[in-house]
């Protein structure tokens, strides 16, 4: 295992690459698909 430095990453962003799957637990990834979700509940009523 390694970690590396992602100048791209807010701070306190997490992106896990493996080799069966990546991991993307950045908080604005996290924010868009609670969006995402909330618009498709709000579209089926």
């Amino acid at each position: 295992m390694k970690f590396e430095p992602d100048d791209t990453l807010d701070m306190g962003g997490c992106f896990i690459e493996t080799e069966i799957g990546n991991v993307d637990a950045r908080l604005s990834t996290q924010i868009n698909e609670i969006k995402k979700q909330l618009e498709l509940t709000l579209d089926s009523n």
